[in-house]
């Protein structure tokens, strides 16, 4: 019918809609569980469902908008990526070649279907004929390995942090999800030591890979090999030019860190709402996804951190994402997130915010801080690993038991 399609996430506030409504102006809304929001447009799934069909042609969709697909958070200016029917087809053929999914698939959905890979994922699935059963969100990780076994389930795409909750759980003599044909991650990045374990413990048949909304998946780790090294977020996925440019969109050689870009049929071309004209995004032909990283000498790309993750802390540049890297070897960490902090002895510090199991306690010290003082040993042994000079000041707590979302 040539209408566009705007999924929103049913848990937001009345705010976030109103926001919503003002930016993209929508002259329909569609609900299946009519939740009051008072809108004069606002249509019930199952009233619709009853009318019947339109018989206007088909509208001419060649290189039409099919959906804005929202990037921003819950606050601010709404921020969406354009994404054209051709460009999701693409996207689609991209997980099946990377062997993502296959016809006779059963897939477990596990995202709501307003994020674009939980969305993307269950539509490529039902193009190809393949089944999609949905497992609403807000479930423990133990209902997770039963829904695998009493379904029948040989796929599923799950974020690290559900990974790791699964890691947690006790061995049961075989890997927990061995029922499955392949075993998907996506959303964040998964650690080398963190994908052996996910092939031990869970999944022997294991694909990790690096995407955004505005392009799908960039690039794909199917091979214990392509996934050795830290920082490694595998080869470019099928269809997908890379390039590592410097700040003036040249590129750099081999082995230099820059920012990444990358075009391609999959690869959205347009922004609207916050992401026009800023230097994420859409741009001169390319798309940038705000990272910075480098190629080696294998066409493996390697992530080296965001391009405003950078923080400066005594005239050095740091990156949080080596950083994190750094605390989440450190075998009693979980997590880790490096932020900046304002610092009254240097310009800019750095703090983390770790999380330990066991009971909770302050810690303050550093990671090869010269002056060693309230640092751990583990802590200055894990930081001697090539990590540079951070400031930390952290309050460790115990992580509250592991209900996903």
């Amino acid at each position: 019918v040539g209408g566009i399609a705007l999924p929103v996430d049913w848990r937001g506030t009345r705010a976030e809609f109103d926001r919503l409504v003002a930016r993209f102006e929508p002259r329909l809304v569609l609900d299946d569980s009519a939740p009051g929001l008072g809108w004069p447009l606002l249509q019930r799934l199952d009233r619709l469902a009853t009318q019947q069909p339109a018989t206007d042609p088909p509208a001419d969709l060649l290189d039409r908008p099919l959906g804005y697909s929202l990037t921003s958070g819950t606050t601010g200016e709404p921020k969406a990526m354009v994404v054209t029917h051709e460009q999701l087809h693409a996207r689609f053929a991209a997980r099946v070649v990377e062997g993502l999914f296959v016809r006779d698939d059963r897939f477990l959905s596990v995202w709501p279907l307003a994020y674009a890979a939980g969305r993307e994922h269950a539509l490529c699935l039902l193009l190809l004929g393949a089944t999609v059963v949905q497992f609403p969100p807000l479930f423990r990780p133990e209902e997770l390995v039963d829904a695998v076994d009493d379904r029948s389930i040989t796929a599923a795409a799950l974020s690290p942090n559900t990974l790791r909750d699964l890691l947690a759980l006790p061995r049961r003599g075989r890997p927990l999800l061995d029922r499955l044909r392949v075993l998907v991650s996506a959303a964040a990045k998964v650690q080398p030591e963190e994908r052996a374990r996910v092939r031990e413990q869970l999944c022997p048949r294991f694909i990790d890979y690096y995407g955004s909304t505005g392009t799908g998946p960039i690039a794909v780790v199917s091979t214990v090999e392509d996934g050795l090294a830290p920082t490694s977020v595998g080869r470019p996925a099928v269809g997908i030019e890379l390039q590592i440019v410097d700040t003036d969109d040249r590129p750099v050689p081999d082995g230099d860190v820059g920012e990444v870009r990358v075009r391609g049929p999959a690869v959205s071309d347009r922004a609207i709402g916050a992401g026009e004209g800023k230097r994420e995004g859409p741009r001169h032909g390319w798309y940038y996804p705000g990272d910075r990283g480098r190629l080696d000498a294998r066409g493996l790309l390697h992530l080296e951190g965001r391009s405003a993750d950078l923080i400066k802390r005594a005239g050095v540049m740091v990156y949080a994402q080596e950083v994190e890297q750094a605390l989440r070897r450190h075998p009693g960490v979980l997590d880790a997130a490096v932020v900046g902090v304002p610092s009254a002895r240097r310009a800019r510090g750095q703090g983390y915010r770790p999380a330990l199991p066991g009971g909770a306690r302050a810690v303050q010290g550093s990671i090869r801080d010269r002056d060693r003082r309230g640092s751990s040993p583990q802590c200055r042994r894990q930081g001697r690993q090539g990590t540079p000079a951070v400031v930390l000041d952290a309050a460790i707590v115990p992580p509250p038991p592991p209900l996903i979302a």
